[in-house]
């Protein structure tokens, strides 16, 4: 029995291990895609402004490139999207990176047409909107986990990335 408690305790303490080192991947995860997003933000609002019959071939470039980088914030939610399914353990977190991912995938395909209009810096300023939220969260996850390590105590299986709790007060905040 002492040696079962032992490997419990073992384990334990690497799930605990484990979730503390997705969360900071997570973390930096969100951080970058949130930069991106609010650099692609900026740039588009620039060149919306300039006007698309005032642009010079520069600008039509740096659009190229725009859209690029608007892309990849959609191939990170996408990638944030499959490990969030594979850990399996949170409900609204990956459908939150589902809706940022399509989002910031018909972006970069509308900027690549060329558009920076309304819909388009609508859609950033959501995504923006969207991204903080999931970091915040993420960031309080942590938090609490570093407070409750002094606690000890036997966990029970395999324990949620996000507590119900906090799930629901993500999915308020992006409602909002």
């Amino acid at each position: 029995q002492q040696a079962k408690d032992q490997l419990e305790d073992v384990l334990e303490q690497l799930r605990k291990k484990q979730q503390e080192e997705l969360l900071a991947a997570l973390e930096a995860r969100f951080r970058a895609m949130l930069a991106q997003q609010l650099e692609c933000t900026k740039q588009t609002a620039r060149l919306g402004d300039l006007g698309q019959a005032n642009w010079k071939r520069s600008d039509q470039l740096e659009l190229a490139d725009l859209s690029q980088k608007q892309r990849w914030v959609g191939t990170q939610a996408d990638a944030t999207l499959q490990i969030l399914v594979e850990e399996g353990t949170t409900v609204v977190f990956p459908q939150l990176i589902e809706q940022v991912r399509d989002d910031a995938l018909a972006v970069a395909d509308r900027l690549a047409a060329a558009d920076t209009g309304r819909f388009v810096r609508i859609t950033q300023g959501e995504l923006e909107q969207a991204t903080r939220p999931l970091l915040d969260a993420d960031k309080q996850m942590q938090k609490e986990n570093e407070q409750n390590e002094g606690g000890g105590g036997g966990g029970n299986g395999n324990q949620p990335l996000l507590p119900g709790w906090a799930e629901l007060k993500l999915l308020r905040a992006v409602q909002l």
